[in-house]
């Protein structure tokens, strides 16, 4: 389902912009923003995302499992 990034660029290697978390040498992959308060973690939905395009093949592969995993959970 993934595809590896060539060339992808380590935090040490780009000075260019900043770099914010994990660097992720493989596409697509989902990105999220957590805070720390106290001994508590809160997901900031506003700033997630995804990185990549998803092939044809596994974005339907994608909707016809999602709404399966909704319902079960």
């Amino acid at each position: 389902m993934s595809d590896t990034l060539p060339g992808t660029t380590l935090p040490d290697d780009n000075h260019d912009r900043p770099w914010w978390g994990l660097p992720c040498t493989v596409t697509p992959c989902f990105g999220a923003r957590l805070v720390q308060e106290g001994n508590r973690l809160h997901y900031l939905a506003d700033r997630a995302g995804i990185r990549g395009l998803f092939s044809d093949a596994d974005a339907y592969h994608l909707d016809q499992a999602f709404p399966l995993l909704m319902k079960q959970l």
